[in-house]
Order: structure tokens, then sequence, then C-alpha cells
């Protein structure tokens, strides 16, 4: 490849990445939306249901961001031996995984404990 078409393919493995959180966002607004408005009310299976799916869309999710990610890393060192950079140490791919998907985890964990807390209120 030539460096530009690495530019270019991180630049849209970039832009994909901003869509993909920008799906997350959404999806992660849709899900308390409706845990705020009608989650004590909704059946068990109504709750498991739309709850499971988001854990899928989670993990469907990070999968996608992850395989991304490791493209545009990939990328980056083909384009960093190009420009006769000196090879970088193997410690940022592992790193922006981990980061990726602990926020990831964060959130939608936020999410699933903030359904369980409108669905279980504690009575004071």
């Amino acid at each position: 490849m030539t460096t530009y078409e690495l530019v270019d393919a991180m630049t849209s493995i970039g832009s994909n990445l901003v869509q993909g959180q920008a799906l997350t966002i959404s999806l992660i607004s849709a899900y308390m939306i409706v845990a705020y408005s009608v989650g004590a009310h909704l059946t068990r299976f109504q709750a498991a249901f739309i709850s499971i799916l988001l854990v899928l869309f989670a993990f469907v999710g990070f999968q996608g961001q992850n395989y991304m990610l490791g493209e545009s890393l990939r990328y980056a060192a083909q384009l960093n031996e190009m420009r006769g950079g000196t090879p970088r140490g193997e410690l940022v791919g592992p790193l922006a995984t981990a980061t990726v998907l602990g926020l990831r985890l964060f959130i939608f964990g936020g999410a699933l404990t903030f359904m369980w807390r409108v669905r279980h209120p504690k009575t004071e």
C-alpha cells in the first residue's frame, strides 16, 4: 500500500469507529429511556428480552470495534515503517482493546443496573 492508501484506510476506519460509538450511544439511550419510562411496568419476559438484546448488540459492537481498532493499529505500524520510524512497542494494541472493552462493560453494565434499580426500587 502507498502512504496515501494507508492514511485513507486509517481515516475510514476512524470514521467507522466514531460511527459505532454514535450507534452505541443511541442504543444505550433508547434502552435507558424504556427503562425509565416503562421499566417498572414491563413483564419479566419483556425486561429480559430487551436486556438480552442489549447484551447481544453490545457484544457484536465490541467485536466490530475491536476488529477495526486492530486494523487501524496494523496500518499505523505499516505507515510508521514507511516513514522510517522506529518500531513501536506491542503494548498499544492490547491496551486499546482493554480500554474499549472496559468502557463498553462500564456503559452497558450501568444501563443494565439502571434497569434493575427501576424494576426493583428500594423502599425507604
